[in-house]
């Protein structure tokens, strides 16, 4: 954690900019169903 601290330079990206990024909003990950094969 100290480590984290001093070379923390406090820029973050927000999650709907990285969304943007791959070409989704909120709205379209929420339209998305879930793939149940998935949890198995």
């Amino acid at each position: 954690m100290l480590a984290r601290s001093v070379t923390d330079t406090g820029g973050r990206i927000s999650f709907d900019d990285v969304l943007a990024a791959f070409g989704h909003t909120r709205d379209s990950l929420a339209s998305v169903e879930d793939d149940e094969s998935f949890n198995s």
